[in-house]
């Protein structure tokens, strides 16, 4: 007697069944999402691609999917959501146990709405968060609650691109927009974490160059600026410097960190050593996401198959050519990583970023890369790079730095100089400084402002690296006429860096701009000050002397005006100078013992009044407050212009040595 067998259907899909694949059996399965296909089982129910826009079979919300067999697949929406919670409620229960402070602790799914807790700028008055016993939910909150409002976030990011962007140039300014509107605008989800640290890095750069239409528009003031300057900027270093939870390598993140960088290094209120922790931070980062074999063969090959986004890989080279620029420039200027740098040219594998402006570049198809002479968002960048390459090239060929010793070749040294006054001359006409040019370029400045503080601030650079250049040789100049070019061109340089400095005061250039609270400026414009006094120690009798003077102590005035915003540095310089004046003070004693009255009395010395003398260890911190450290410190600048005819030669090379910016002298 034969039995009658119910035919089994096929578990499988028909199209794995058709293709002889295997298959995973879920509806849809593997096979078919991958290869966008119409699921079909034999038992009549169809799963759809989520490409596709059909609708799924109907079924009762508290069934669960059952296969012939009769074993369950799959939970309805409902029960599983069930399950979720039961599952979110027991994870909670845990963490309250594991974690004693759980008031802090948020849910981990369930970030706060942080629109409404955010602090606005003219509101912080205290350091960011230091608890380590925070989870990662809670910190993430605590730094949201640290950003400032939706308007106010927007009037501080087009700050930043009107004021640091321009001298910068590593932002693509049209992703930065896009990333802070879709950041703070949002009431339901925390920024990520690279987003945030993006989020401070600009909003501490704008804090640093407010200006008062900002404060006006923000209903701050300058008390108000520095405190957010000190939150967002520390908000922003507590991101980097977390030892729990590394920060993830990512285009954004590494672009944050060197805009970090650049606003720390031209802060007053960052120690140095800080501003360069920050560019290591930057490179290991560039390493560790393989950005110096950017544009090696083997990458390029590869993107070649698979394209890449034309605007991250800008971003990228961008951030690798600042720093590249920045290691360079820093070689030659006075500093005390001088006269070495890190990157050497013949084993970079990073082509130069292309110079277009950034809303003509897009994330697929060809990118131009326009001649220097056209004026774009990216020239300054280039021109910045252009003067990096001098400057190793300067490095690479005089007599190393640390021997101390001037080059002996003098004939290297003037065509160096050469190199550097003619990139001088064959700058585009809208970066040049004469009235000629300025009156070419009136109308591509008029449509690109940004040009005007671009230009001074490329000058500035490119005149205290010839004064650099020539600073061995000016002292010698007035014992030997073969290094007179010297003197005149040092001389020339430094009253340019003067008159630069002047131009930074210019009502336009104020409206994007604050000068007095940029160290390098500081540095630059002293160095170009002593210069002077240097030619004025050694022709007292000239006619010009008055003169020379008197642009000493007008360039004094203006950097006594930055006295709050660059206390470090000017106290530093101050030391050296006072160290010069006590050495004269053991002359002039050693001098009345041996000398005779008659002989005395005519020294030059005796026109250096006590007051000279006065050690700074001696001026407390409320003596500054009150003002009278500005007196001291007026009176050391007269005393010591009436003391320069004095001078050795061996204390004028001392004091511009110890004018070099060490970190380690200003910290």
């Amino acid at each position: 007697m034969s039995t009658y067998r119910a035919s089994r259907l096929p578990v499988s899909c028909r199209p794995c069944r058709e293709k002889k694949r295997r298959c995973d059996r879920n509806q849809p399965c593997s096979n078919c999402t991958q290869r966008r296909l119409t699921c079909v089982y034999e038992n009549g129910s169809r799963a759809t691609n989520p490409l596709e826009t059909d609708t799924l079979p109907e079924r009762n919300p508290g069934e669960a999917s059952v296969d012939p067999n009769g074993s369950t697949l799959a939970f309805s929406p409902l029960r599983q959501l069930d399950l979720n919670k039961e599952m979110l409620d027991r994870l909670t229960k845990l963490e309250k146990a594991v974690f004693p402070n759980g008031a802090q602790v948020s849910q981990l799914t369930q970030p706060e709405p942080t629109s409404s807790h955010r602090k606005p700028f003219n509101c912080h008055n205290e350091t960011p968060s230091s608890d380590k016993n925070a989870s990662i939910n809670a910190r993430l909150n605590h730094l949201t609650s640290n950003l400032p409002p939706a308007h106010q976030a927007h009037l501080l990011c087009e700050h930043f691109v009107d004021t640091i962007q321009p001298t910068f140039g590593v932002l693509h300014v049209p992703s930065t927009r896009s990333l802070v509107c879709s950041s703070v605008d949002s009431d339901k989800e925390v920024p990520k974490i690279d987003e945030l640290l993006m989020l401070f890095s600009i909003f501490a750069g704008a804090a640093l160059a407010w200006t008062d239409e900002l404060l006006h528009r923000l209903e701050a003031t300058k008390e108000n600026a520095v405190s957010a300057f000190d939150c967002y900027f520390h908000s922003a270093l507590s991101i980097i410097e977390e030892p729990c939870t590394p920060l993830p390598p990512s285009v954004t993140a590494v672009s944050a960190i060197s805009t970090l960088a650049h606003v720390a290094i031209n802060s007053d209120d960052v120690v140095p050593a800080k501003a360069l922790d920050l560019r290591s931070r930057c490179y290991n980062m560039c390493r560790e996401m393989m950005i110096h074999r950017l544009d090696s063969p083997a990458a390029q090959k590869e993107r070649v198959v698979s394209p890449a986004n034309n605007i991250d890989l800008e971003v990228q080279r961008r951030v690798w050519w600042n720093m590249v620029a920045s290691d360079w420039l820093t070689s030659f200027s006075g500093s005390s990583q001088e006269g070495i740098y890190t990157f050497i040219p013949r084993l970079l594998r990073v082509k130069q970023p292309r110079n277009v402006d950034d809303v003509a570049l897009t994330i697929s198809g060809d990118i131009p890369d326009l001649p220097i002479s056209v004026p774009t968002d990216m020239t300054f960048f280039f021109l910045r790079l252009r003067t990096a390459e001098i400057s190793r090239e300067i490095i690479d060929t005089i007599t190393p730095l640390a021997d101390d010793t001037p080059e002996e070749d003098y004939e290297v040294i003037l065509q160096l100089d050469r190199k550097l006054q003619n990139f001088i001359k064959g700058l585009p006409d809208f970066c040049k400084l004469d009235p000629e040019s300025m009156q070419k370029s009136k109308e591509i400045c008029e449509l690109r402002p940004f040009i005007y503080w671009q230009r001074i601030s490329l000058h500035l650079g490119i005149h205290a690296r010839i004064c650099r250049l020539h600073r061995p040789y000016h002292l010698a100049a007035y014992s030997d006429l073969r290094y007179s070019y010297s003197r005149t061109t040092i001389l020339t340089s430094a009253y340019k860096i003067l008159e630069l400095r002047r131009m930074m005061d210019d009502p336009v250039a104020k409206l994007h701009f604050r000068p007095e609270r940029y160290l390098v400026i500081f540095l630059h414009v002293t160095s170009a000050a002593v210069a002077l006094a240097v030619d004025l120690s050694h022709n007292p009798d000239a006619p010009d002397a008055e003169a020379i003077k008197e642009k000493v102590k007008g360039a004094y005035e203006t950097l006594n005006k930055s006295r709050k915003n660059a206390e470090s540095l000017i106290r530093g310089i101050e030391k050296n100078m006072e160290q010069v004046m006590g050495t004269l003070q053991k002359q002039r004693t050693n001098a009345m013992k041996s000398a005779s009255p008659a002989a005395t009395s005519s020294a030059n010395l005796d026109s250096v009044p006590e007051s000279a003398f006065t050690d700074m260890n001696d001026i407390t911190v409320g003596m500054q407050e009150d003002g009278f450290g500005d007196e001291h410190s007026h009176q050391l600048w007269s005393d010591f212009l009436a003391a320069v005819p004095d001078l050795e030669e061996f204390q004028w090379t001392s004091l511009l040595q110890d004018l070099d910016f060490d970190p380690s002298n200003f910290s």
